[in-house]
């Protein structure tokens, strides 16, 4: 069950309230959520407690400027692997003080249950910002856009932002000379069964999709979805991603399904995994998904 717990992880996050708190030493200000909040003068010691956030800081190039990330974050390269992680839901709030960040980024997942864990930390000073969760691409490229704000890292953030626009115009370019009758359909599993969880619209994996030039058959539900074993077979899928992790052999499982033999994408072996960190993270990463994708279900046209 803790496994499970762990890949509906990106789901969790992306249906997250939001919240947004400063500090008193004005440095300068970001506009978060219609709130202008204040930073801290200097930003050196920075606390990354979303996997999302700190892929985007890693992207802005201050990655060295991070001294503790959440359990779920991976460590960007010339970071120490030894630095203190910490459950977004339950952080050690003494730990995170005693570190004395200068800022604390996190989303609003750990305030779901209606109380404020990072409270402790807005008392000792130090300011603590929930970043909204992207649910679109525009909201990503929001995302970098705020986090090159506070880190005053402007102008790479609108480098990476350009790099996410312009793969996506390629991307779109290409796919509008694929006929009708070559584009394919396809059914992105978060979860493994029997907890079988997908994506609709309103999110910007749906909108990745799309990108790549091709039709979700759960285009019709809104955000993140539980589905059956019965709505997946009764869309017949030509093609299949799953980002599950858990298993020794996801697409064998997968393809071993009661029933599943019938689904198109079962019978011609069209089955992928794809990393969880180029499509289940809003943030860059999502260039890499887009190739991955578009190259994986067009390789006549993705060369």
């Amino acid at each position: 069950m803790k496994k499970v717990i762990a890949s509906l992880f990106a789901i969790f996050c992306l249906m997250a309230p939001v919240f947004a708190a400063g500090s008193k030493d004005s440095g300068h200000y970001v506009t978060i959520s219609g709130k202008q909040i204040s930073l801290p003068k200097k930003i050196e010691r920075i606390i990354s407690l979303s996997p999302s956030n700190t892929e985007i800081l890693d992207g802005l190039g201050v990655s060295k400027k991070i001294i503790a990330v959440d359990t779920y974050s991976r460590i960007p390269e010339g970071v120490s692997a030894d630095i203190p992680k910490f459950d977004i839901m339950n952080p050690n709030t003494e730990q995170l003080i005693a570190l004395a960040p200068d800022v604390i980024l996190t989303t609003g997942m750990a305030e779901v249950k209606g109380t404020d864990p990072y409270q402790p930390c807005r008392n000792a000073g130090i300011t603590v910002i929930s970043i909204p969760t992207a649910s679109t691409i525009d909201e990503i490229i929001e995302s970098i856009t705020m986090l090159g704000t506070i880190t005053k890292t402007t102008s790479n953030a609108t480098k990476l932002n350009k790099k996410i626009t312009t793969a996506i115009s390629n991307i779109k370019s290409v796919v509008a000379r694929i006929p009708e009758a070559e584009r394919k359909t396809v059914y992105f599993e978060v979860s493994p069964a029997p907890y079988l969880y997908t994506t609709g619209y309103g999110t910007y994996a749906h909108e990745m999709f799309e990108i790549c030039g091709l039709t979700n058959v759960f285009g019709d539900i809104e955000a993140w979805k539980p589905v059956s074993n019965e709505q997946v077979l009764a869309k017949n899928p030509d093609f299949i991603f799953t980002t599950t992790d858990l298993l020794p052999d996801p697409i064998q499982e997968i393809a071993s399904r009661k029933g599943w033999a019938v689904i198109a994408a079962v019978k011609n072996n069209s089955i992928y995994q794809i990393e969880n960190r180029v499509i289940s993270q809003p943030c860059q990463n999502i260039i890499e998904g887009l190739e991955y994708i578009s190259k994986t279900v067009y390789p006549k046209y993705f060369k």
